[in-house]
């Protein structure tokens, strides 16, 4: 246990994350966090997934420290647009939102402000510390358990977080989600046994989906099409004195610490468990300060310790979730989804063999964001003045920014026009799917824990056949595994007898309101014609896969048939039978559809995104011709161009991406076409 503890590791560690050069990474990564959690409809997992490609083109200790930075600061900033401008950049800043734009429509903004930071300080600064003490301690009990039993655990783990046995998600929907990210997972070689699967006749594909392509287009995509219908109302600019705000964020810590312990404490807890996340942590902190806060004034109009307490339990939530990331590759979230495929990208598997093999990795990551959460206090003032100015920038702005960024993305993860438009193909999937149910987030968990879980089951089968699975830990696991999945159907088919009845609470009118407005992917389980499309699809998709992995060797077809009888096929049946249930509401549904159907292929929405997709899908197709530069430059061309209307300010666009392209082509040394126009 010594060695494992090493102290040379933890130094190591610790003169890596204070050297300048990860320092200057760890403030960008915060600084682009700030960015992302601020801006309306642009969240963490949306910046983690388009930097994605730059962090993982440098070292190893920079781009962890990075990811970790833009995590940390975007959960906290998520708040600072809901404060200012009632528009909550995702959805732990809800709560925040609810009380913090009622103090600014009182001229009360920069209270609240100063609340939202010292709470999300002071909860990070803490969970931090319990991070540090449970995350070792963690590894090392890990090495304990067997290849089988992990991959068991981590089937379990992505039951639970996608199955909904602990949140109010539709656990079939989700079952059937995170099935298709599984298959997503088995595209290509299969690495125990070298079988090709599904995809023999495109060698482009043998090595499967890429990671990029996959998280792209499951989250920037969307995104583009989101963007033109998010509005914010401009409010009048708030002046900052620095030294005064700082000294208010410490008197406040001192005066409310033991309300942001409680509620870093169970933020801390909820993060460590997979599944529940920042969102759940926000909604109980702020719970927990509801239960004692002293303030006059009510909850809903303008409690401070509303705010405090959601900030402080949401951020600390997110070092918690570093901890079964870390200790068993088990990500809580999208984000941590991302964080790990990017460490598997890289050759970092977390796991029992992580802290030996990768210890001043481990300890550069857990100081980093320890560190974040010292470097998002210290941006805080300037960050709200910058905050003023961007949620104003153009929507058009966005949406050539994040589509350019995700076209270099595509491209340089294989160097192929045919990884750029699978990306385009699989956000388009995803878009269309979600409208009947399907939910992004369990999509991408599947897809990257899929082929790891694959591994060690077969891995476990090689050493002690199917007797390997039937040893005390692995069939308690197993127990575990099939009560969730009964638990998550019981709880959904309860839900769907009380949902006509029901009668929501205020609190949960209000977070239903904001999540419409965010778009969020929560799930509507009045769908009904959506169950219906859903299941026939994955029935269709099972049929699929069975037909096609028939004639393959036992252990290269074991998995994906797995997944498509008992994750996808059951799911898929019970998606149809439940719908039948509500034959009236379908047909009424599928007048509407016909009623509406000339206009909504006429309407505005129709054309933005045939404008959107068709302006990424031609400038990608050109990039050859027209070089990365100039495909860039058309794209921003097409979007702003369309939604301005304005020919002063599209050129003024269009120059300025040009030229961004280029200065980060030439100063990044990317290998890209320079086309004829020779940029």
């Amino acid at each position: 246990m010594g060695a494992f503890f090493a102290v040379d590791s933890l130094l190591q560690g610790l003169a890596l994350v204070f050297h300048w050069q990860q320092l200057m990474w760890l403030c960008i990564g915060v600084f682009l966090g700030l960015i992302g959690g601020t801006l309306p409809g642009i969240s963490g997992a949306t910046m983690l997934s388009i930097m994605l490609v730059f962090v993982s083109k440098f070292p190893l200790d920079c781009m962890v420290i990075a990811m970790a930075g833009i995590y940390a600061a975007s959960t906290y900033s998520g708040s600072t647009a809901g404060i200012l401008y009632n528009v909550p950049g995702d959805a732990p800043g809800i709560p925040t939102t609810i009380e913090g734009y009622a103090m600014t429509k009182k001229g009360k903004s920069l209270s609240a402000l100063t609340a939202a930071l010292s709470g999300s300080f002071y909860g990070a600064t803490l969970s931090f510390v319990l991070m540090m003490i449970m995350v070792p301690i963690f590894l090392y009990l890990v090495n304990f358990v067997g290849s089988g039993e992990r991959a068991l655990f981590a089937l379990w783990a992505l039951v639970i977080i996608t199955g909904g046995a602990l949140t109010r998600e539709d656990s079939i929907r989700g079952l059937a989600s995170m099935a298709v990210g599984l298959f997503l997972g088995t595209v290509g070689m299969q690495r125990n046994t070298g079988a090709i699967r599904f995809v023999e006749n495109q060698t482009a594909l043998w090595d499967g989906f890429d990671l990029l392509w996959v998280i792209l287009g499951i989250f920037a995509i969307p995104q583009l099409i989101k963007l033109p219908y998010i509005k914010v109302l401009r409010q009048e600019r708030i002046s900052i004195n620095p030294l005064a705000f700082y000294k208010d964020c410490f008197v406040m810590i001192r005066d409310k610490w033991k309300l942001m312990s409680k509620a870093a404490v169970l933020g801390t807890v909820i993060g460590v468990i997979p599944g529940i996340g920042a969102v759940t942590a926000s909604w109980v902190g702020y719970s927990t300060a509801e239960k004692s806060s002293k303030e006059p004034v009510p909850f809903g109009k303008g409690n401070i310790d509303g705010i405090i307490g959601a900030e402080s339990a949401n951020n600390a939530a997110v070092p918690g979730t570093f901890v079964p990331l870390l200790a068993l590759g088990i990500p809580g979230s999208a984000a941590n989804a991302i964080i790990l495929g990017a460490f598997i990208a890289a050759g970092i598997y977390p796991g029992p063999a992580l802290m030996l093999n990768n210890g001043p990795i481990v300890w550069t990551i857990l100081f980093g964001i320890g560190l974040s959460g010292i470097v998002f206090l210290l941006l805080g003032v300037p960050f709200i003045k910058m905050a003023q100015m961007m949620v104003i920038l153009p929507n058009e702005f966005l949406i050539a920014f994040i589509g350019i960024l995700s076209l270099l993305g595509t491209y340089l993860a294989k160097y192929s026009v045919f990884g750029a438009l699978i990306t385009i193909l699989i956000g388009l999937v995803v878009m269309a799917g979600s409208r009947f149910g399907l939910i992004a987030s369990s999509v991408l968990l599947g897809y990257i824990l899929g082929p790891t879980i694959e591994i060690e089951f077969i891995r476990a089968y090689q050493i002690g056949g199917f007797s390997r699975f039937l040893q005390p830990i692995s069939l308690v696991l197993l127990i575990l595994i099939l009560i969730t999945l009964i638990w998550g159907f019981v709880q959904n088919h309860l839900r769907q007898r009380q949902a006509d009845k029901r009668v929501l609470s205020e609190k949960e009118k209000i977070e239903k309101e904001y999540l419409e407005r965010l778009d969020d992917e929560s799930v509507d389980t009045g769908s009904h014609l959506g169950d219906l499309v859903f299941g026939a699809l994955g029935v269709s998709l099972v049929t699929y896969i069975l037909i096609s992995m028939w004639n393959i060797t036992f252990l290269a077809r074991f998995w994906p048939m797995l997944v498509a009888v008992f994750f996808l096929g059951i799911p898929s049946i019970v998606l149809i039978g439940r719908s039948f249930f509500r034959i009236k509401a379908i047909r009424q549904s599928v007048q509407n559809i016909r009623a509406s159907a000339t206009g909504s292929l006429l309407s505005k929405n129709t054309l933005d995104f045939i404008v959107i997709i068709g302006g990424l899908t031609l400038s990608t197709v050109l990039i050859d011709d027209l070089g990365f530069t100039g495909a860039s430059a058309l794209f921003a061309l097409i979007v702003i161009g369309f939604f301005s209307r304005k020919i002063t300010r599209t050129i003024a666009g269009v120059l300025a991406f040009t030229a961004s392209m280029w200065f980060m082509r030439v100063s990044m040394g990317f290998s890209l076409p320079t086309g004829i126009l020779g940029l």
